[in-house]
């Protein structure tokens, strides 16, 4: 689950602290020179829903990637 791409480390990682700080879990990586804000992956699409929610509810942004 993406939360977030950005050009400078430094703000994907302020998303990523502000995830974990709400008691959930993230992970920045490097693709191609950007930097993406991961909340999470999952192979049943339930437990993605909650997660969605639980962001959303913590007032977060997220964009749900299938592969």
């Amino acid at each position: 689950m993406q939360a977030g791409v950005f050009s400078d480390n430094k703000r994907a990682v302020v998303i990523q602290n502000e995830i974990l700080q709400s008691g959930l879990e993230a992970v920045v990586t490097e693709i191609d020179g950007q930097f993406v804000v991961y909340a999470g992956a999952f192979r049943e699409k339930a437990n993605a829903d909650q997660r969605v929610q639980a962001l959303k509810d913590a007032g977060f942004d997220v964009f749900m990637k299938y592969e």
